[in-house]
């Protein structure tokens, strides 16, 4: 579904560059988002098993004037772009742009349900209300892929299993709940045997072991 998507953003991104380039910011106000919509933000549940809902924070951008007060702006849901049902989401209803500001702070929420056993798009535009037009055309759509899959974050490589060992959704999972960190992308060395010697210590006082019953090893000393 997410490739099919990306494809149809980047013949919209491919057409409208000339439109974009004719654009007169000084007409008005217009916003946009910080990404681009051949771009998109994923996420998974599974990374945050103590979570039942998610905020997700999009900056938007402010073209033309400063406002010189809080404006009401609007944004909706792209249904022919979007599998997500709409239960899985929840959107505020009158978002505000604050007044002196180039860029604001568009959150929203999914929300963990039965139907992420498969990953799922929300797709979401810019449109015109009272106050704003929405800016270039490549900026006007922010795509979200999210899901309740176990998958294996990218920096779980082999230098990591140095630290934690194999990978398995059960050991990540508890390695979440025991450090509350679900992401080691960047971390030191010292820190990281810090973090591996914690949850070895963790797994042995509450005798967690694999879902077949094996122990789980952590191979740090």
């Amino acid at each position: 579904m997410s490739k099919y998507i990306l494809f149809f953003f980047l013949l919209a991104t491919l057409g409208s560059c000339k439109n974009d380039e004719l654009m007169d910011y000084n007409s008005g106000h217009f916003l946009q988002w910080t990404m681009a919509d051949r771009d998109s933000l994923k996420f998974s549940f599974s990374h945050y098993p103590e979570n039942d809902e998610l905020e997700v924070k999009l900056e938007l951008q402010l073209k033309g004037d400063l406002l010189k007060k809080a404006q009401s702006y609007r944004i909706e849901v792209v249904d022919s772009l979007t599998s997500a049902l709409p239960g899985n989401y929840r959107l505020p209803e009158n978002p505000l742009f604050r007044p002196e500001q180039v860029v604001d702070t568009f959150s929203f929420v999914l929300v963990k349900n039965d139907a992420l056993s498969a990953p799922v798009v929300l797709t979401l535009a810019i449109v015109t209300n009272d106050y704003f037009m929405p800016g270039m055309e490549t900026y006007r759509y922010a795509c979200i892929v999210f899901n309740n899959v176990p998958t294996k974050p990218l920096w779980w490589d082999d230098e990591m299993e140095r630290y934690l060992g194999t990978y398995s959704p059960l050991k990540y999972e508890q390695f979440i709940l025991c450090t509350k960190v679900n992401d080691l992308s960047g971390v030191d060395p010292v820190t990281l045997r810090k973090y591996a010697l914690e949850f070895k210590a963790y797994i042995a006082l509450n005798g967690i072991t694999e879902a077949n019953g094996d122990p789980m090893e952590i191979p740090i000393y």
